[in-house]
């Protein structure tokens, strides 16, 4: 949504403090043009460090993004709501590990249709 729509369109009803909870958690990077979302979590994320008892501000403030926005995905657009939970409802707790998941997700994304 962020590559599509720009950052300030797609976080234009989030939130300040929820941007802020975003960014210094490592899940918004700041540029020149707003802000992108880092693509690596293993090397940028930092919620499971500081925030591993509360991640309800994280997770209020991608709920509140996903819900205002669209994605543009494979034949059409749907809710990013919509779009998580498609894949959400298939398959949590249906795969092995996380780099099963992370397979998973990558197909789903592709157009595929998640299963490995």
């Amino acid at each position: 949504m962020v590559r599509e729509h720009g950052s300030e369109e797609t976080l234009s009803e989030a939130d300040e403090d929820g941007i802020d909870v975003l960014v210094d958690n490592g899940i918004l990077v700041p540029t020149e043009e707003g802000f992108q979302v880092e693509q690596n979590p293993e090397d940028g994320w930092a919620p499971w460090d500081e925030f591993a008892y509360d991640l309800n501000p994280i997770d209020d403030t991608l709920d509140h993004v996903l819900r205002d926005n669209i994605v543009t995905w494979c034949e059409g657009g749907v809710t990013g709501e919509d779009f998580v939970n498609s894949y959400k409802d298939r398959f949590v707790g249906e795969l092995d590990s996380q780099e099963d998941y992370r397979e998973s997700i990558a197909d789903y994304v592709d157009c595929g249709d998640g299963y490995l």
